[in-house]
């Protein structure tokens, strides 16, 4: 099992999961801008920062490889999370 502390090994070794990760960060950031200064405005547009998040979310766990292997499901569901939770 991938722990948070691998996970950074792997994104200060390879530029390209640094890249993804702050995608997926950077995302979700734009993403809870958005919704805090007006919640009930423009909805659709909410709706398609949040799904834009998920999305990089989810591409960033699955290019993640540790020993060798992609991550199991339960591992990429921790990498979201830390991914997501970064920004608190």
């Amino acid at each position: 099992m991938i722990t948070e502390k691998d996970l950074q090994e792997l994104t200060n070794d390879k530029p390209e999961v640094v890249r993804a990760y702050h995608e997926a960060v950077n995302a979700v950031m734009d993403y809870l801008s958005a919704i805090r200064p007006r919640l009930s405005r423009n909805v659709a547009r909410l709706r398609k920062k949040q799904f834009a998040a998920t999305t990089k979310l989810v591409r960033f766990a699955q290019r993640v490889v540790f020993n060798g292997r992609r991550l199991s499901e339960e591992d990429k569901v921790l990498v979201r999370r830390w991914a997501a939770g970064a920004l608190t």
